[in-house]
């Protein structure tokens, strides 16, 4: 089974922490789908319960991925965690822990939701969804903590040569991190950085595929993200896209 569930391709100036939160485990993004809820204490709760629990166990000790499925009929529940690559497995658990309480207060009762942090994302629907290549949900987070609302200096004015410099960095930067998580990380996951002296600081970029895809899947799609985020970001200095 092959999961094109989370791509996440990000590149801020100077640090990470200009897209981290203030907070431990503060939800980045949070949507509670529509299909509809279930009631306290009824089979699917309980099936909830089951799946997480066993979500996190798998995830913890393998790699920071896991996929399950719980129940039968109605009450059935497919769901999914991944935590960011790079991350201890301590990190990673305390991440899925706080998930799992988080999206209980954000989405009670809900028979599906999403929620996704920094270092850990959280799916979970009564609806099939765990070998979709369908990638229709999007996720887009800009860097607003940058002086120069949030974009390179100059990037306003009608230097169209130092715009297509930038634009052909980042380019180097996503697609190199993208080759990494593809082709060289079993956990399909990349980082790297890129210095463009000397009026623009370092850029660093993270990209990450769920481990169960293929090389090349996980390549095409971080490809197409690529594309997308050029266009999204336009000349900002930082962001996240995901699709799921």
């Amino acid at each position: 089974m092959q999961i094109v569930t989370l791509f996440v391709l990000s590149f801020i100036l100077t640090s990470f922490v200009c897209l981290h939160s203030t907070k431990a485990f503060d939800p980045l993004y949070v949507t509670c789908g529509s299909t509809g809820n279930y009631t306290a204490n009824s089979t699917y709760c309980t099936n909830l319960e089951h799946l997480f629990s066993a979500l996190s166990t798998k995830a913890v000790t393998i790699e920071g991925f896991s996929k399950n499925i719980t129940g039968t009929g109605s009450d059935q529940i497919f769901g999914l965690v991944l935590c960011q690559g790079d991350v201890s497995s301590t990190v990673c658990a305390q991440c899925l822990n706080q998930s799992f309480k988080d999206v209980a207060t954000m989405c009670p009762y809900s028979k599906e939701a999403v929620i996704w942090y920094d270092m850990c994302l959280l799916r979970y629907s009564n609806r099939y969804f765990l070998d979709s290549t369908d990638n229709a949900q999007q996720i887009i987070i800009y860097n607003t903590q940058s002086t120069g609302g949030g974009r390179f200096s100059g990037w306003e004015s009608s230097n169209s040569a130092h715009k297509s410099y930038i634009i052909t960095v980042v380019n180097t930067l996503l697609s190199n991190i993208s080759d990494q998580a593809a082709y060289n990380s079993t956990k399909r996951f990349g980082t790297g950085d890129i210095t463009i002296p000397p009026t623009v600081p370092v850029l660093y970029g993270l990209s990450q595929c769920t481990p169960d895809m293929s090389n090349d899947t996980c390549r095409e799609c971080l490809l197409d993200l690529i594309d997308h985020m050029l266009n999204y970001f336009d000349g900002r200095t930082g962001g996240a896209h995901t699709r799921s």
